[in-house]
């Protein structure tokens, strides 16, 4: 079966399908261009769902969510030809995508949950796009925490880093929300000497790069890259402290090498050297995203000072200002975390096995499963701390929320907890969407139950309390 999909949500799948491979896939299955993603997929059966959980899927009603008529219903049309709103459920975008493979094609397309939450993010960005304004601003204005949203940590808030950016021809891009509040921000840089990593890719390029981005949610860093594409940035795939030089260049391509910029004066010469990122390290009048041999200095310091690398000095500091003498020494007794040196046993940092790193304690929370986790990631429900993966609870996506799966009822592809009023008792005692329900007789019934008839003024009432009249119900002693 070849679903019936909005021109919208088709326009949304094509301008995601760079980010996110099953939204790629899907758009050359609905073009019939199957066959040319790969001559061993000869049918569209391998692409959709043997049994698919409706149709006429669009994203018009509800921020965030995809709509669709159920499985068995009919779509009504309005007068203007559009499709009736009554009736319509609502599904998270990625599990609608999901929902779309047969189970045959997620396992020969080596399809993983992992490609299809990317869905998420990007479809969140493209639809929310008109709702924020990219701009460039003062470095001032990007600096003060008081612009932007709660919920991005910066260790550079409120400091004088504007003179030393703007020396290197460096700008500051920001998202704005229509209350006019920054979500994220990001320096921009326009002359980035790519050099390549051996085995990875070839040639020196020049390149304008978009450094870390900082933002509130995962859906507006998406976004953020995506306005870098288009505007002729690479962006870093690795949003972490430092990186590894893996690049997506804006022909959607990676480039794996080692990058550096030029520093028109020494790093003694700034009254304040901001902490770095990327280009941290500092040699023959350039900054470096990775430690060349013989650098003269470090800029990891969060009080706007660098690190010399000099003989009969310790290689670094602690975050208490005790000296680590050796580079050994730093990598067997103490953890890099945020900026800092933390030494093994601080209780100032936990172990956070899920991405096998150690973070800051006050980030993380101590979960139901005894383990650490990122409070970011987490959710509180009854006093007691979930990762959002945890199976024990699920997310509501009509009440916007997560909840226990025990205290969930799973309708339709979607989870209502057990108050929810969206939620009725049939006259069986089995859960029911109200909304597909009507009451007789002080009961609930299916609209589609053999139990009940609807008379000719639009009143229900129990099939046994009815006689059929030349096609048409009437209640036992009344009058059509």
């Amino acid at each position: 079966m070849r679903p019936n999909i909005s021109t919208t949500l088709k326009q949304t799948l094509r301008n995601v399908a760079h980010q996110c491979r099953p939204a790629h896939i899907l758009v050359l299955a609905m073009a019939d261009k199957y066959r040319q993603y790969s001559a061993t997929y000869r049918s569209r059966r391998l692409f959709f769902a043997d049994q698919m959980i409706g149709d006429y899927f669009s994203c018009r009603e509800q921020e965030g969510l995809i709509s669709y008529m159920p499985r068995g219903r009919e779509q009504k049309l309005t007068a203007d030809g559009r499709w009736e709103r009554k009736g319509r459920q609502t599904i998270s975008p990625v599990k609608w995508l999901r929902s779309m493979f047969s189970d045959r094609a997620i396992r020969l397309l080596k399809l993983t949950e992992k490609d299809f939450a990317s869905f998420s993010p990007a479809f969140r960005a493209h639809e929310n796009q008109y709702r924020l304004t990219f701009k460039e601003t003062s470095f001032e204005d990007a600096y003060n925490p008081n612009n932007f949203v709660e919920g991005i940590g910066s260790c550079m808030w409120d400091r004088d880093v504007g003179p030393f950016y703007r020396s290197l021809g460096a700008k500051v891009l920001v998202a704005e929300n229509p209350e006019g509040k920054y979500l994220a921000r990001a320096i921009l840089w326009e002359t980035v000497t790519s050099v390549p990593r051996m085995g990875y890719s070839s040639g020196e390029m020049t390149l304008k790069v978009m450094d870390r981005i900082y933002s509130s949610e995962p859906w507006v860093l998406t976004a953020m890259k995506e306005w870098a594409r288009n505007n002729g940035y690479a962006s870093l795939i690795s949003q972490s402290n430092g990186n590894e030089g893996r690049l997506s260049l804006p022909d959607g391509t990676e480039r794996i090498s080692r990058l550096s910029v030029k520093i028109p004066h020494d790093t003694s010469c700034y009254d304040f050297v901001p902490y770095m990122d990327t280009f941290r390290w500092e040699d023959c009048g350039r900054l470096y995203s990775f430690a060349v041999a013989g650098w003269t200095a470090e800029l990891n310091d969060t009080d706007g000072g660098v690190t010399h690398q000099e003989e009969d000095e310790p290689y670094a500091h602690d975050v208490d200002g005790e000296p680590i003498w050796t580079e050994s020494e730093a990598d067997e007794d103490y953890h890099y975390v945020d900026g800092q040196y933390y030494q093994e046993g601080d209780d100032r940092i936990v172990y956070v096995e899920r991405n096998g790193e150690y973070e800051l304690c006050a980030r993380c929370v101590y979960t139901n499963d005894d383990r650490w986790e990122l409070r970011s990631e987490c959710v509180q429900i009854d006093s007691l701390w979930y990762h959002t993966d945890d199976e024990d609870i699920v997310y509501s996506s009509q009440h916007v929320d997560y909840y226990l799966l025990e205290d969930c009822v799973k309708l339709n592809y979607n989870y209502y907890p057990a108050w929810s009023e969206y939620l009725c008792q049939d006259a069986y005692g089995e859960n029911q969407l109200i909304d597909n329900c009507v009451k007789v007789d002080g009961k609930w019934y299916l609209s589609d139950s053999d139990d009940i008839v609807q008379l000719s003024d639009g009143t229900w009432i129990m099939r046994e309390d009815a006689v059929e009249l030349s096609g048409m119900a009437a209640s036992v002693g009344g009058t059509v």
